[in-house]
């Protein structure tokens, strides 16, 4: 359990973001620092796809022929 920030606290920030696709993920028995293999890879994949987002509404993919 994460002592120095509260699970609520996460939830109480994603009610606040504008926007459809907000997602949070809490993770039982994780540290603050989320630093064992499988969280640094739940990371990893979460920066990934954001990367993924971003990446396409900057350079829109155009529509084959």
């Amino acid at each position: 359990m994460d002592q120095e920030v509260p699970w609520q606290t996460a939830l109480r920030l994603q009610e606040r973001i504008v926007g459809h696709d907000v997602v949070v993920t809490l993770v039982k028995n994780g540290t603050h620092r989320l630093s064992e293999p499988l969280d640094l890879k739940r990371l990893t994949e979460a920066v990934s796809d954001l990367i993924t987002a971003v990446s396409e509404i900057m350079v829109p993919v155009p529509p084959e022929n």
